[in-house]
């Protein structure tokens, strides 16, 4: 006997259902029971009514395909117009962000350039008050040794001379 498999196909937004028949393999038996013209009058039933669903099968597929051509053919063409609006938002992004970048770099340029001229006019200022603290140091060097000589003569003169006056020099 035959048995019956049920199909859904979609059609655009509605749903529909559709019966395939399955030709069954006939038994000898059936052969022998109605004889071959009946058996083969059944075969050829069961085969146009087969035929006549498998064109409405593809009639359905045929129109499914229209319907899916017609609803996402035109998603190809936006998902490229919004691929390229991307695309052109990135690269306005990107030139954007390059012009930051330039911009932040030339200021660190300027920045690090300030900075090497402080740094140069500190290390000539501290050049300058090396040189001053040198000769400062020089001179109070030159000052003290004249002190100390005067503090030095000043008090190996009176021994010296009241060594003399011991000795009795200053007596004859």
């Amino acid at each position: 006997m035959s048995r019956r498999a049920e199909a859904r196909f979609r059609v655009g937004q509605s749903q529909m259902e559709i019966g395939l028949p399955v030709t069954a393999k006939l038994s000898r038996k059936f052969y022998e029971q109605f004889g071959d013209a009946a058996s083969n009058e059944l075969v050829d039933w069961f085969n146009s009514v087969d035929a006549t669903y498998q064109g409405q099968v593809r009639e359905i597929n045929e129109s499914n395909r229209v319907w899916m051509d017609a609803r996402f053919g035109g998603f190809d063409a936006r998902t490229d117009a919004r691929f390229a609006a991307f695309e052109a938002r990135m690269d306005a992004f990107e030139a954007r962000m390059d012009g930051k970048y330039k911009a932040l770099e030339a200021r660190m340029d300027a920045f690090e350039a300030r900075m090497d001229g402080k740094y140069n006019a500190l290390e000539a200022q501290m050049g300058a008050f090396e040189a001053r603290m040198d000769a400062k140091l020089s001179a109070f060097r030159t000052e003290m040794v004249l002190w100390m000589f005067g503090f030095w003569t000043a008090t190996v003169l009176p021994l010296a001379a009241l060594e003399l006056a011991l000795h009795g020099v200053f007596t004859k």
